[in-house]
């Protein structure tokens, strides 16, 4: 004997509704996450490139003032090149 199951519509839709809600909040807060770990992971980055810059910068500066020091540019040379 078959009986006959009787399943209201629109409370099923309501839940299932609810679950895709769920799912899509969920989604947009791993998106979040990720982005912000890139976000960080881009932050890092910058920052040890510019620390690479600086040294580069500062390795410069000292040859310049080196160069002066033996005499090998002049005051105004060595003051334009280090501005």
């Amino acid at each position: 004997m078959c009986r006959s199951l009787v399943i209201r519509r629109e409370p099923m839709e309501e839940n299932i509704l609810g679950l895709v809600h769920q799912y899509a909040a969920s989604m947009l807060e791993k998106e979040k996450k990720v982005s912000s770990n890139r976000q960080c992971d881009d932050k890092e980055i910058n920052t040890a490139e510019l620390q690479k810059q600086s040294r580069q910068l500062t390795s410069e500066k000292m040859k310049l003032y080196d160069d002066y020091k033996d005499g090998r540019i002049d005051r105004d040379s060595y003051k334009q090149r280090a501005g």
